[in-house]
């Protein structure tokens, strides 16, 4: 399918999450994204598309995401994240020194996380 590309653009689009926070508060962001986190809903274009993402933060900074279209996966990626001022990048194995996507990350609740970018909003909730 010619939507494949652009459906895996558009997810590793949502795989680097912005934080707002700064300084000491990097921290405590770090213990809250610690975990696994399931899609459970959003708006804009990401949200339309027929898959759920499930994101899961270890505290040696990896993580890894999976796509799933009803049980089949289909992406999955594994890599480094850190968090920067209001920024938590993330970044792809093998995929070199430069974060290879930018959103921003809202802690509703301790449960409860929504990402931003410019393809729309999804919504999380901690498993």
């Amino acid at each position: 399918m010619k939507k494949e590309p652009l459906l895996l653009l558009l997810i590793i689009g949502v795989s680097v999450l912005v934080i707002s926070c700064a300084g000491k508060q990097s921290n405590e962001a770090e213990k809250r994204i610690i975990g696994t986190w399931e899609q459970e809903g959003g708006s804009g274009a990401i949200a339309n598309l027929n898959f759920k993402i499930t994101y899961s933060f270890e505290s040696e900074n990896k993580f890894q995401m999976v796509a799933k279209a009803g049980e089949q996966i289909f992406q999955s990626l594994t890599g480094s994240y850190e968090i920067k001022a209001d920024s938590l990048l993330l970044y792809n194995d093998g995929g070199g020194d430069k974060a290879d996507y930018s959103a921003r990350l809202i802690f509703n609740s301790d449960a409860k996380i929504a990402l931003v970018d410019s393809n729309g909003e999804l919504d999380f909730s901690k498993k």
